[in-house]
């Protein structure tokens, strides 16, 4: 079906079909290293330590459910999530800087859920910039990291 209008669209919204409730796990900011895939970025290249990942051309491709520390500098690539309708995927972005020219940094075509934690590192940041450059940082404050996302 194709709208001709913005109204057509809003009329023809089912938010009904939304689901806009968080379970405890959705507000659980925590991670196992231990059990987690591990992607270190290389600035033109990446490698995988665990099951769930793939390196490719492009970046890394995520595939199913689990939690993935990515770490490191990619100079221009992407961070794909495409996993299953019912998987919930958690990106622990620990220290990484990710730049893509043409496109999102991070990008999730599809999952139940995308988690991204900032991992607080300190004399680190993390910065997925697009071609505006945003940067987001964790900022130590009385002992409990907060995060702060800036545009240039």
């Amino acid at each position: 079906m194709e709208y001709a209008s913005f109204e057509e669209v809003a009329a023809a919204f089912d938010e009904s079909a939304l689901d806009l409730d968080y379970s405890k796990r959705d507000l659980d900011a925590s991670y196992d290293a231990s059990s987690a895939t591990v992607i270190t970025l290389s600035f033109d290249s990446t490698s995988v330590q665990g099951a769930g990942a793939q390196a490719s051309a492009a970046g890394v491709v995520i595939s199913s459910a689990g939690t993935y520390i990515v770490s490191g500098e990619l100079t221009d690539g992407q961070l794909l999530v495409d996993a299953g309708d019912d998987d919930k995927v958690q990106l622990v972005l620990a220290g990484a800087i990710i730049h893509n020219e043409d496109g999102a940094a991070i990008y999730v075509r599809n999952a139940d859920k995308c988690f991204v934690t900032l991992a607080w590192m300190r004399g680190r940041r993390t910065i997925c910039p697009t071609g505006r450059r945003m940067r987001w940082k964790m900022i130590p404050t009385n002992r409990t990291p907060r995060c702060s996302a800036s545009a240039t």
